[in-house]
This record gives structure tokens, C-alpha cells and sequence, in this order.
């Protein structure tokens, strides 16, 4: 019998495009144990995963003395296979130290191909796949191991909407927005979500975003009538029942579009300079305007390079995403 552990220990986005990972391992090795070594933080977000088998997680704040000890301990485990999907310091640091205990470890590494990373944003010059799919490249390495997702595993996880939900979201078709996320770059702009759902009057609004997020009250404002502003009311367990529940999701390059992704829930992905947030599921339709100055940022972080600033975003106009609205919702 196998016995996997998967390192992957941040952040919410590359967790949830990785957690397919798993899926996929437990439907070709339904009797595998699954482990996943995660970060305190971030742990939550694998809780109602019913291929994980068992989690370790560490804190960040006790240091790297005790990460050490976390994994010098796993070593008990006597996994079979272990995949490093993160690739970083403490990751590298833990595969080492696994697998020096035996060499019967059958052992996997995701890369993160930097110098490509590094000629895409420094020359512009793109060696890697168009677009980038990150749950795609999280499952890639598995086929070393005869694991194939030429058909797209079904996400394995039980999500149930709490009273809280139910009373916050009191109907039973509701289109759920995403508008914020971590860089300013990758934002649609605040007036086209105001302007989208007062031109789909039609159908109903749930808004979700982090307690930072004041902006989304102002888009509710701006069509009391058919939407609502949850931003700062939700953690992320509850951010995720609110996403299973609707009837269509729209975002960005957020946590929240990996998690409708995951879910396979249709979702509208309105993808601006980011080069790495595309949905992977067959659920998910990508709205995005061909630029030659795209993608011009990993994760939002730094300028826009075009003369229009965020002519990438500006460019998928209201009209546009209500039309895919209204083909998706028929």
C-alpha cells in the first residue's frame, strides 16, 4: 500500500490549485494514505478534504529547530512516496531529511522553473505553457509516478453550508463576487462591479472580501436591490461554503477563484497581468484580452508596462462579462 506525503505549505491559492494533487493520487491509488505537511496558517483550508488522511502542520513562529524535529519525527511514518509540490528552503530542507532515512522513497519535486520565470518577466521571452494552468502544474510530476489527468479528477471534499450562510444568504440562486485581491494590479475596476449588477438586475449579488475590503459595501450600495456585501463577515471555511452554494462565481487571480475552480463550480476568471492564475477545471471560462505586453507580473506585484494603465483589465468591459453571465446562468 502506498503512502504519500505531499509537502505544500502556502499560500491559500497554490494549496487549493495543488489539493487536485490528492484527488487524483486517491483515484488511482484509492487504498493510498495521504499526508500533507502545511503550514499552521493555512491548515484550515484542508480540513474538508476526504483525501487527506492526516495533516501535520507547524508553526512559523516557533522556528526552524522545531520544523526540523516536525520532520525528523515523520521519518516514523515510513511514507513510500513523497512530493516536495513547494520547492522552497523548509521544503527542501524536509525532503532531504525524509529521504535520507531510506532509499526506498520513491521521491517527486515540483519545479518552479525560475530561470523561465526570469526571461518571461525580465525579456518578455516565454518558454512556459500559454496560459499557465497551476493546478495543471501541480499534477504534472504525478505521471512519474504512472499517474495521469488526461481526465480531470473529480474534487474530493465535503462542504456544508453552516446556519450562519443560510441566514446571511437567504437565496437559493445567487451569483457570488470576488472584487479585492492581495495587489492593486490585478483588481477589475470598482466602477464596472458596480456597473455589472445593475445591468444584470435580474439576478441576485453576494459579495464576498476580506475585512480591509470597504470598497465592496460601495459596490453593494451602488444596487441595493439585488446584492449584498459579506466582505469581513466570512472566514475562509465559510468563504468556501458561501462559493459551493452559488450559482456562478466571478473573480480574479484570488484565493477564491482557485477555490470555485477546485469545486468545480462555474466560474467566470476575469484574468488580467498575472501569468500564473489561470482555472484549470472544465467548469471555468477565462475572460482576458490579448496583449503583447502580458503578463507582465507573477502575482500582481509591480507596474503596469502599458500605456493604458491596466488596459488588460480595462478592456473587459461590464457588457462582456454580463453577456457571459447570462450564457452561463441559460
Amino acid at each position: 500500500m502506498q503512502k504519500v506525503l505531499i509537502i505544500r505549505l502556502s499560500s491559500l491559492g497554490d494549496i487549493l490549485q495543488c489539493l487536485i494533487s490528492a484527488d487524483l493520487i486517491k483515484q488511482e491509488w484509492p487504498q493510498a494514505k495521504i499526508h500533507w505537511l502545511v503550514k499552521k496558517d493555512f491548515s484550515s483550508s484542508l480540513n474538508a478534504s476526504l483525501s487527506i488522511d492526516e495533516l501535520h502542520v507547524f508553526d512559523k513562529k516557533t522556528g526552524l529547530i522545531a520544523f526540523v524535529r516536525l520532520v525528523w519525527n515523520l521519518r516514523k511514518q515510513n511514507f513510500t512516496h513523497v512530493y516536495d509540490a513547494h520547492s522552497n528552503l523548509r521544503s527542501h530542507i524536509a525532503s532531504w531529511i525524509l529521504c535520507l532515512s531510506t532509499n526506498k522513497i520513491s521521491f517527486l519535486r515540483r519545479s518552479k522553473q525560475r530561470f523561465k520565470r526570469w526571461l518571461l518577466f525580465t525579456w518578455h521571452y516565454n518558454l512556459l505553457p500559454t496560459p499557465f494552468r497551476g493546478a495543471k502544474s501541480f499534477t504534472a510530476p504525478l505521471e512519474k509516478w504512472g499517474l495521469s489527468d488526461s481526465v480531470w479528477p473529480k474534487s474530493h471534499i465535503t462542504i456544508y453550508a453552516s446556519d450562519k450562510i443560510r441566514n446571511l444568504i437567504q437565496h437559493k440562486n445567487f451569483i457570488l463576487l470576488a472584487p479585492s485581491a492581495a495587489w492593486d494590479l490585478k483588481k477589475w475596476p470598482q466602477d464596472y462591479w458596480k456597473k455589472l449588477i445593475k445591468l444584470c438586475d435580474k439576478y441576485f449579488f453576494v459579495i464576498v472580501g476580506g475585512p480591509q475590503d470597504h470598497f465592496c459595501q460601495e459596490i453593494a450600495n451602488s444596487s441595493p436591490s439585488n446584492s449584498i456585501n459579506l466582505s469581513g463577515q466570512l472566514n475562509w471555511q465559510e468563504t468556501f461554503e458561501a462559493v459551493n452554494e452559488a450559482s456562478l462565481v466571478i473573480s480574479g487571480d484570488t484565493g477564491v477563484l482557485h477555490m470555485a475552480d477546485y469545486i468545480q463550480k462555474p466560474t467566470l476568471a476575469i484574468i488580467g497581468p498575472t501569468a500564473f492564475g489561470y482555472p484549470s477545471s472544465p467548469s471555468s471560462i477565462t475572460l482576458e484580452v490579448p496583449l503583447p505586453c502580458r503578463p507582465c507580473t507573477k502575482d500582481g506585484r509591480g507596474k503596469c508596462k502599458n500605456n493604458t494603465f491596466k488596459k488588460c483589465l480595462i478592456d473587459i468591459t461590464p457588457e462582456i462579462v454580463r453577456d457571459k453571465i447570462n450564457e452561463t446562468m441559460a
